[in-house]
């Protein structure tokens, strides 16, 4: 016969109901709130109005944020503008294939930028046609729209198309090292928001903008590469912004086609003919567009013109003396920009570096002040020199001799404009007359493919031109820089390694051993 149960041993029996009763009720808790979680998850992912109604405070309220530190995947208000007002639909499809740190460096970039696109506009859609699982896919997508090559982002809005590759999302290091075993290219800058903006506009903008650049005196050319002479960098991001560009020569066309949208006009070194600087000022009569560049010791007979529109270019080189290495002192003629005015062209850059080298100076001959009227000119200056150190060089002989030095009789004192912006016309006691819009710059030489990619010379161009043609919330974005964080620790942090890798996880072991013994007992 079997002994009855003892009085413990029925404790016992108790005591492992109670505990997997208890370990029972956990489990389910957990996957109830997990599987709660996730529905909850999914019909805010399906029906975020649900949640957050848009008119609970603005119609456009925002719910996303970027944390991080340099805000990598923030948009810039002119994407937002642009997306906004999207008037049709567009798709745009990632063509991915991961072959290698650039490839998927740029779908991560890519996807998550895209993210921020789809919370500004229900007109634009966004997919990701991977290439290592569905091959076939790709090649009818590729095949439909003429291309060959994957990692590409397809921009697509009706009949209209405009493909980016790698090299237009990112700009890569150059490499080296090993010429046996070469080091990969490694991403150093993200152009993504820049590029897929930019192809957005060609595919839905109606009409593509014409710019002009005059030749035929000296001027800096468009599409030369050259490093002086040259203007193919900032060339190639005017149309990346959906503008066409051309070369104009007055001398033979004898006329400012209709289509001319902006003049620019970059260092001539020659004197224009009477013939052509008529012309140029019935364009700008005619509420015209014009970016006049015009170099320091140079006559091109468009100073009184542009008097005409009260900007005076003063005689003399903008010069400044800076320490070298701490150990003497020298002159540059590259000039920093040492303020900014109140206008759309710089109020979005003026936290950004530009410089203007081998810069004159400009006057206002009337700002407008109090008899300030639409059919009058209105300047605003849009850059100054440095306050410090800095002054407008009149006696160009002292130059030849290394000799220059201020002299403030002759002289012209800083704070210096180097650039101003001016306007005629517009609204007209309630009626928009058109305007005619003028930017002088007293350098050519801040776009030459020498200096435009150091700073952000051609971000203040391409504002100039936006403000010129009126789309000023297609004003200013730049790339973003990948940043990379590491920890080192050296010899002298020996204590701080052991702490971190021995040292803590030591101590919560120690403690749960103390915990699990104590509960044996």
């Amino acid at each position: 016969m079997s002994n009855p149960p003892t009085q413990t041993t029925k404790k016992t029996i108790h005591g492992f109901g109670q505990k997997a009763a208890i370990g029972t009720n956990v489990v389910l808790t957990t996957l109830l709130a997990g599987a709660i979680m996730i529905m909850l998850n999914y019909m805010a992912y399906r029906h975020a109005e649900w949640f957050w109604p848009p008119n609970w405070f603005t119609q456009k309220t925002e719910y996303r944020f970027d944390w991080t530190r340099s805000a990598y995947y923030k948009l810039s208000d002119k994407t937002k503008g642009i997306v906004r007002n999207l008037a049709k639909p567009v798709e745009i499809r990632l063509v991915a294939q991961v072959r290698s740190e650039g490839d998927f460096r740029m779908r991560t970039d890519v996807e998550n930028l895209m993210k921020e696109y789809l919370q500004l506009s229900k007109k634009l859609e966004f997919r990701v046609i991977d290439a290592d699982k569905d091959p076939l896919e790709v090649e009818r997508f590729l095949k439909s729209y003429g291309e060959t090559s994957a990692n590409t982002v397809a921009v697509l809005c009706g009949d209209k198309k405009k493909f980016l590759t790698v090299n237009d999302i990112m700009e890569f290091s150059a490499g080296g090292g090993n010429p046996f075993q070469p080091e990969q290219p490694k991403p150093t800058a993200f152009k993504g928001e820049q590029a897929i903006t930019s192809a957005i506009l060609a595919v839905t903008e109606e009409k593509q903008r014409k710019i002009y650049f005059l030749t035929g005196h000296g001027e800096k050319d468009p599409e030369s590469f050259d490093q002086v002479k040259g203007y193919s960098y900032v060339s190639t991001k005017l149309k990346q912004d959906n503008m066409l560009v051309e070369k104009l020569k007055l001398s033979e066309k004898h006329e400012i086609p209709k289509d001319c949208d902006v003049l620019v006009i970059a260092g001539p070194t020659v004197r224009l003919t009477a013939e052509e600087v008529d012309l140029v000022g019935k364009f700008l009569e005619n509420r015209g567009r014009v970016i006049a560049m015009i170099d320091s010791m140079t006559d091109t007979a468009l100073e009184p013109l542009l008097e005409k529109w009260n900007v005076r270019f003063d005689n003399d080189l903008i010069m400044m003396r800076v320490s070298i290495l701490g150990l003497r002192e020298g002159i540059t003629f590259d000039m920093p920009v040492g303020d900014y005015g109140q206008h759309p062209i710089v109020n979005k850059i003026r936290d950004l570096n530009c410089f203007f080298p081998r810069c004159r100076s400009l006057e206002a001959i009337d700002a407008g002040g109090a008899e300030a009227s639409p059919d009058k000119p209105k300047v605003t200056w849009l850059v100054r020199s440095p306050e410090k150190n800095c002054w407008g060089e009149t006696d160009f002989k002292a130059l030849d001799r290394r000799e220059a030095k201020f002299d403030e009789a002759a002289d012209k004192k800083s704070p210096l404009t180097m650039a101003v912006a001016v306007e005629r016309g517009g609204n007209v006691s309630g009626v928009d007359v058109g305007a005619s819009r003028l930017v002088v710059i007293g350098t050519s030489n801040l776009l030459m493919n020498k200096y435009v990619m150091e700073a952000a010379n051609s971000d203040f161009f391409l504002n100039a031109v936006n403000w010129l043609l009126q789309r000023e919330d297609k004003i200013a974005i730049n790339p973003k820089t990948p940043t990379e964080f590491r920890f080192m620790l050296g010899p002298r942090f020996g204590w701080f390694s052991f702490t971190v890798l021995l040292g803590i996880p030591g101590v919560v072991t120690i403690i749960g051993v103390g915990v699990w013994m104590s509960r044996r007992k």
